[in-house]
């Protein structure tokens, strides 16, 4: 029976009973009584979001935790996920935050960090976004012996409260029957509180080990550092994310799901826009629009070797059975994926020919089509992202190292069409070939 039509009848049995138990019930007794017979039936009815805090020998095992450690983030999760809804305050439930800075210092802040950090600042750690899944996606019933994963956040000189706040929506918001690790990968970062502060504030907040830093001992840069903290990694599952996201609810669950069904699938969340100047989030509510395009973008690529968003091919929409099923994508953004560990390993990793940042993501995208896999992204995971205008950190050097990858990317995989990619990059032909 419907949610709606359970009140309902409850509703007038409460009122039936009361005619009959008073003579003459005043309108605002009975208007009352009635409220709270809707408001019980509603918070009974309504999606319990906490887990058990005790789970199977299995489960443990694949963690390599004890049921203590189990029981303690259990109650951690559950504390958390049943009062997210309730939070008050800056930046809570995914608002803006306004700062009430001048323009000029907004562009000061914005230029040096690529973000507001004073939005930052005043915006819980922890913080509440109130986002949730479509009606669709809440309507799976995913399996409880789901792969374990291990998430990966590569960070260079990141703002602190950026990186701590991604570990924390991780681990508030992923069950942790689910979730392994999750690795802080320092790429040779020399601000001084990415170092022994981070290391003291992980041990007083992660007591019980989930959240660990793994240090380089010089910058190798991003796609190096992303198989070393592959390397290191425990879960069956890999989940890299830029070190400036935030993951909603049941963020995790479709992800899983999909690698458990084909391992040699290549996930990716739908990616929410968090705004760099207030910190709001903007939902992602995946829906057909009024011309039949699917609101859900997919990765594509330029001749120029640029990753570009797209709407998906119409053929890929129609084959679909349900709007919750993933949706095939030529190209993957490259900051936020989740790949079977051992596939990723099969497909050799990433290419250790690329240098520091840029190219990759359209490197693996081409070496997964071509190598037997599938890359997609689900509508049923949602993950928030900060988008930046600038790197706030330098690259060693003067090298274009993106211009050197995309290169090297399209002499390894587009064969012929190559010359296209050189029609739209002539400055970049002499890096692998030899002038004529």
């Amino acid at each position: 029976m419907p949610r709606f039509s359970m009140l309902w009848v409850f509703g007038s049995f409460v009122s039936s009973r009361l005619d009959r138990t008073l003579d003459k019930p005043s309108f605002l007794f009975h208007f009352l009584i009635v409220l709270f017979a809707y408001a019980f039936l509603f918070l009974c009815l309504r999606e319990d979001p906490r887990i058990s805090t005790t789970t199977t020998s299995e489960t443990l095992k694949a963690l390599a935790i004890n049921h203590n450690t189990y029981e303690f983030r259990a109650a951690r999760f559950n504390n958390y996920i049943s009062s997210e809804r309730f939070r008050s305050g800056p930046g809570e439930l995914g608002r803006g935050v306004d700062t009430g800075i001048s323009e000029e210092e907004m562009k000061r802040v914005n230029d040096k960090h690529g973000y507001n950090s004073y939005a930052c600042n005043k915006t819980a750690l922890d913080r509440s976004l109130g986002h949730r899944p479509a009606k669709e996606c809440l309507a799976i019933k995913y399996p409880t012996n789901l792969p374990t994963a291990s998430v990966i956040l590569i960070f260079f000189n990141e703002p602190f409260r950026l990186i701590i706040r991604t570990a924390f929506s991780v681990v508030n918001r992923t069950p942790p029957n689910y979730l392994k690790e999750v690795i802080l990968l320092d790429d040779g970062s020399t601000q001084p509180d990415l170092l022994d502060s981070m290391s003291t504030y992980v041990k007083q907040n992660w007591p019980d080990g989930v959240v660990r830093i793994v240090r380089l001992p010089e910058r190798t840069g991003l796609i190096r550092a992303r198989l070393e903290g592959a390397k290191v990694a425990t879960g069956d599952v890999l989940i890299f994310l830029d070190a400036h996201c935030e993951v909603t609810f049941r963020w995790i669950e479709p992800l899983l799901y999909r690698i458990q069904q084909k391992p040699d699938a290549v996930v990716c969340p739908a990616i929410a826009n968090i705004d760099r100047f207030t910190l709001k989030f903007f939902r992602t509510d995946v829906r057909y629009t009024e011309d039949g395009w699917l609101s859900l973008r997919v990765g594509s690529f330029a001749w120029d070797g640029m990753y570009i968003f797209e709407h998906p091919p119409r053929r890929s929409v129609i084959k679909r059975a349900s709007n919750a099923d993933p949706i095939e994508s030529l190209t993957m953004p490259g900051g936020l994926f989740a790949i079977s560990r051992k596939y990723f390993f099969d497909l050799g990793g990433y290419d250790e020919g690329m240098e520091i940042w840029g190219g990759e993501n359209l490197e693996i995208s081409f070496r997964i089509w071509q190598c037997g896999g599938s890359l997609e992204f689900t509508p049923c995971s949602t993950v928030g992202h900060v988008y930046r205008v600038i790197h706030p950190y330098s690259f060693p050097g003067i090298k274009d190292y993106n211009g050197h990858n995309i290169a090297r990317m399209a002499e390894v995989w587009m064969d012929m069409y190559k010359e296209n990619f050189y029609l739209a990059r002539g400055d970049l032909k002499s890096i692998f070939r030899s002038p004529n």
